[in-house]
């Protein structure tokens, strides 16, 4: 999840979600399960209903977001097919269910089919958030000719929030990020920047992964994507940990939960804090927030992965 904060009255952190991967199940109409996080410039989540455009680009714009072709924008205003409501800085929107509009692209699926790559442009209440995430490659599934299943599933057929993949890994559902299950195979705490190449190190083979995976595929998690699980928590009522159970409706501390070997402690984002940038921000997983921390500071590592 990509963090986008600008001296207007919002922020937004955006997060890329597995719904990309099902929507080739559903046929017409196109929609995209699309879920964020919405804060204002203190950090704090909002609440109320929002206007909010969807820009599709080829290109991700460099530092101020300028450049690149419109594929497709999508609407979603108060004056037209409605506009967003945001609970506790949470939000849920169907991309392809506002009011679309065609820029080099007719529509989603020509999108994937005909673009290297494609960035999102947001816009709330007419404040465009930059940078532009980028949509990661399981939108290209929208090619496929044959309905495809999510990344994994629960083996009796069900789906939950936090899926245990069988090979190390645990996908979340909601926004396609893997995450190691088994963060407890690092045995201390590590500072900021040895954190980052620890991560950046791990693969195939070590911490009982068996996903094929290899060095420069995992990283830390950013502060915003650590703050959607967190929030998440809080809404179920969890405390030490914060962490919500396998269906994500419930709290590890008291439901089944997928994740094994973690610390209920502090563990490193990669986000550097902007207004210290000898600081970099902790997810404290036992204080149910996120803190910022001398980077010398030792906190434990979580790598995560994006979806394939």
């Amino acid at each position: 999840m990509v963090t986008t904060r600008r001296k207007a009255p919002v922020g937004l952190g955006v997060l890329l979600l597995a719904g990309w991967t099902g929507l080739f199940a559903l046929g017409p109409p196109e929609l995209i399960n699309f879920q964020g996080v919405l804060r204002n410039t203190a950090g704090d989540p909002e609440n109320g209903v929002f206007d909010m455009v969807f820009t599709f680009y080829d290109a991700d714009g460099g530092p101020t977001c300028t450049g690149g072709n419109v594929l497709l924008t999508d609407s979603h205003l108060a004056g037209g097919t409605g506009a967003v409501s945001v609970t506790g800085g949470l939000f849920s929107v169907m991309l392809g269910g506002g009011s679309v509009t065609p820029g080099t692209a007719n529509g989603l699926t020509q999108m994937a089919r005909s673009s290297q790559a494609v960035y999102v442009e947001i816009a709330v209440n007419g404040e465009i958030l930059c940078p532009r995430p980028r949509i990661v490659s399981a939108a290209y599934a929208l090619d496929s000719d044959e309905p495809a299943d999510p990344p994994c599933h629960g083996g009796d057929g069900t789906f939950d929030r936090f899926v245990d993949c069988g090979n190390g890994t645990v996908t979340d559902t909601a926004t396609g990020l893997v995450w190691l299950q088994n963060p407890g195979c690092f045995l201390s705490k590590e500072t900021w920047w040895s954190a980052n190449a620890t991560a950046e190190a791990l693969g195939d083979g070590q911490c009982g992964l068996t996903d094929g995976s290899s060095a420069g595929d995992w990283r830390l998690a950013t502060r915003d994507e650590w703050q959607v699980i967190i929030d998440q928590a809080i809404s179920n009522g969890c405390s030490f940990p914060y962490l919500p159970d396998t269906q994500g409706e419930g709290c590890c501390s008291t439901n089944p939960c997928v994740f094994i070997g973690f610390e209920v402690d502090d563990y490193w984002t990669s986000s550097t804090n902007a207004a210290n940038p000898n600081g970099a921000w902790g997810a404290n997983v036992d204080e149910g927030l996120n803190s910022s921390g001398n980077k010398s500071i030792p906190l434990w590592v979580w790598p995560v992965r994006d979806g394939r």
